[in-house]
């Protein structure tokens, strides 16, 4: 998992215990909260709103895992982060939940999510639909081996959130059908795969059409709605 919001990068390695859950601002430097021994940090303790905090209990998670515990008070304070835990850690929670906290009440497409395959993507997307669309913050899914024209649908509503996989990103680059201008925030969800399977040509492309690796959004393109209320 790799973030990048065009600030100081920080490397996170956690162990690999299993995401727990139930059955049924101001930045500073300071480093993310750290349980003492015999100490368990709750979500309530890494900087979340209220809001975020009752959709995390109605999802029926009830402590964080470590990278949970470790990364989210990076991400909120705008740090880069680079992340590494196993499958079943809550990795897709972990980058989804400070995102919708920093994209709320806000709008254009400000944020893309880079899957490496069209099942992560889904399940990315599905994590925003639970913590993001209570909240306002819409995110659409762009994937191979689907229809195009629901995709063009869902990017004419200029989703906050752009979950895709690569090569389908690009597809609708050279379309003309989104623009990534005003993107503030990229997340390479297994990014290590990506780079595996080749995607690294589209990773780079995109990059370069983001506001993070450019001074000022080309003046020629179509302004997305904003709204800081």
């Amino acid at each position: 998992m790799t973030i990048e919001n065009d600030n100081e990068t920080k490397a996170l390695e956690t162990d690999t215990s299993a995401s727990t859950k139930s059955s049924d601002s101001d930045n500073d430097d300071s480093p993310p909260p750290q349980a003492k021994p015999g100490e368990v940090i709750g979500f309530e303790d890494l900087g979340l709103s209220d809001e975020s905090l009752e959709l995390i209990r109605k999802a029926g998670y009830l402590v964080p895992t470590p990278i949970q515990e470790q990364a989210m008070p990076e991400i909120l304070d705008g740090y880069d982060v680079i992340g590494s835990a196993q499958t079943g850690t809550g990795k897709t929670a972990t980058f989804t939940i400070p995102v919708v906290e920093r994209l709320a009440g806000r709008g254009g497409t400000l944020a893309i999510v880079l899957s490496p395959t069209r099942e992560i993507a889904q399940q990315t997307f599905d994590c925003f639909e639970t913590f993001g669309k209570p909240r306002g913050v819409n995110a659409c899914v762009l994937i191979g081996g689907v229809p195009m024209n629901p995709q063009l649908e869902a990017l004419k509503t200029y989703p906050q959130v752009i979950v895709a996989t690569p090569g389908r990103l690009v597809d609708h680059m050279e379309r003309g059908t989104v623009w990534l201008d005003y993107v503030e925030m990229v997340v390479l969800d297994e990014a290590d795969r990506m780079l595996d399977m080749g995607f690294l040509p589209q990773i780079n492309r995109i990059m370069t059409e983001t506001a993070l690796l450019g001074d000022d959004p080309a003046s020629d393109r179509q302004a997305l709605p904003h709204d800081d209320g």
